[in-house]
């Protein structure tokens, strides 16, 4: 995308909305800060934009802590650079400092991956990290912290970090193929375990967002993780063209958590456009996904393909809502 196109986007807002029986609906504006080239050089974030994270954040945090937490957010690229990042790096560090479930400190420096640098902390989020060089040791110093009874965060492009790393893969769960869902779509999200903890900032709905959805492949199937959120397929609107997929079981996972030894991983795909970290459930989704890295907030990781019986689903509304309105408060 050439620096020219940057600021030629027009505001918009949209809305995820949930059963009309809840009122869910979240204003959501599409930035052109959503684009961006490798080696960007990200502008700091005004106060209006600080603000509007603040008023976003949620009161408390589901869980409490069982001790002080310390969280390491991470977000080198070594690909292409999200124009989210700042958006990112500022909301999930009111996540912790607001609700007190975690104190983080935000890094790029590879050099934090050695079992020295990374023992302070409970968990690392990959905050849209991209074709990440870590050397071998830094690979075994990942595991071991995670395996060890710590915690792991991928949010959108974390995915598309580990390609020359196949235990990397799988690890977070699955590796990033393509987006046939841009972040101009609006797609139907389906809660795939409406009663997990992970889902419950949905209200026990499936809804609709504004956002680039990945196409995940690799080690990612059902019987390897939990999955708690997916693209719901019954709606036409998701629908893609058969030679822009590469699965062919209609499986387009967005959120899941799983167990990798004593340790916890939690991935969304969600976080593309900067607006999302502006939005109350987004910011609470992240948070309770946060709280079960870190082991304090309990949940059922079991992978899906073997739990009998499956857990109850919650398919996305019929319709979608777009509000052009970004003075729009959350319903």
């Amino acid at each position: 995308m050439r620096k020219d196109m940057k600021r030629l986007l027009t505001q918009l807002s949209s809305v995820l909305t949930s059963a009309p029986a809840i009122g869910l609906a979240i204003a959501l504006t599409l930035d052109a800060t959503a684009y961006a080239e490798p080696g960007h050089t990200f502008t700091s974030l005004t106060e209006s934009e600080r603000q509007a994270i603040r008023a976003a954040i949620p009161a408390q945090a589901r869980a409490r802590p069982a001790r002080p937490r310390r969280v390491l957010i991470f977000y080198r690229t070594e690909g292409y650079v999200h124009g989210c990042i700042p958006f990112a790096n500022e909301a999930l560090k009111q996540l912790g400092e607001t609700t007190g479930a975690y104190n983080a400190e935000v890094s790029e420096d590879l050099d934090v991956f050695s079992e020295r640098r990374l023992a302070p902390y409970d968990a690392v989020v990959f905050n849209n990290t991209t074709r990440l060089s870590l050397t071998p040791a830094q690979r075994e110093a990942l595991l071991a912290f995670v395996k060890a009874g710590k915690g792991l965060v991928g949010i959108h492009a974390a995915s598309d970090s580990f390609y020359t790393w196949p235990e990397g893969q799988a690890l977070l769960g699955g590796i990033f193929n393509s987006h046939p869902w841009t972040a101009d779509d609006t797609v139907a999200v389906k809660l795939d375990d409406r009663d997990s903890p992970l889902t419950a900032a949905f209200g026990g709905h499936g809804f609709w967002v504004k956002d680039e959805i990945y196409q995940i492949d690799g080690p990612y199937s059902r019987t390897h993780v939990h999955l708690v959120l997916s693209l719901d397929m019954s709606r036409p609107e998701n629908a893609r063209p058969r030679d822009q997929l590469v699965r062919d079981d209609n499986d387009f996972p967005i959120a899941w958590i799983r167990h990798e030894g004593n340790g916890r991983v939690f991935y969304t795909s969600l976080g593309h456009n900067p607006e999302i970290y502006r939005t109350p459930q987004m910011l609470q989704h992240y948070l309770d996904g946060i709280q079960f890295a870190l082991g304090d907030l309990r949940a059922d990781a079991t992978p899906s393909a073997k739990l009998k019986p499956q857990p109850r689903a919650a398919p996305a509304p019929e319709r979608s809502t777009i509000v052009i309105d970004e003075s729009r408060a959350p319903d």
